[in-house]
């Protein structure tokens, strides 16, 4: 009885935070501090839902939670992801199974190359029709068309890819099992 509402207590909870998380990095291109720490501070109620023992599942968890941090971390030193992003994947994959843990980062990779690829197109569309600027050089002749700003790499709200592999998460884990349920 206790497992019919923790399950879907915990998935709907790691849902919203997961929402609030990318609808913030979309937004402004941060992560709260606060919604990275709630992923990480209601993953015990994702445990317990689960039923995963302090061992091996729940050490395993954490192992790999840390070293994946650890690598992000490095990302993040080389300037390839921010911040934010970093403190979000730790505590959301404590919250995965460990025979999910390898198609989480997987999702996370494929959702987070077609968000790059689209915001590159974005901008680059954007460059395209923003106007040319015409202006006078010392001697008053007009200067030829050019660029307004160089090309930039386009930031990428690399929380939602998180995200996205997060409700994969929720879906695999937490709701998917109801649907085969007997009414």
């Amino acid at each position: 009885m206790m497992g019919q509402i923790l399950v879907p207590l915990a998935g709907t909870i790691l849902s919203v935070l997961l929402l609030w998380a990318s609808i913030s990095d979309i937004r402004a291109r941060i992560i709260p501090n606060s919604c990275n720490l709630a992923i990480l501070l209601f993953a015990p109620l994702g445990w317990a839902a689960m039923g995963w023992q302090w061992w091996p599942d729940i050490a395993f968890v954490a192992a790999v939670a840390v070293a994946v941090f650890l690598i992000f971390w490095g990302l993040f030193a080389v300037g390839a992801i921010g911040g934010g992003d970093v403190k979000m994947i730790g505590p959301l994959l404590l919250w995965v199974a460990p025979g999910n843990i390898a198609d989480t980062i997987l999702i996370m990779a494929i959702a987070g190359g077609a968000i790059s690829v689209g915001m590159l197109l974005w901008q680059r569309r954007a460059a395209a029709h923003r106007p040319a600027i015409a202006g006078a050089s010392d001697n008053g002749a007009e200067m030829a068309d050019a660029p307004t700003q160089e090309a930039t790499k386009p930031e990428v709200p690399y929380g939602l890819a998180i995200a996205i592999a997060g409700w994969w998460v929720v879906y695999q884990q937490y709701f998917n099992h109801f649907l085969s349920l007997p009414s």
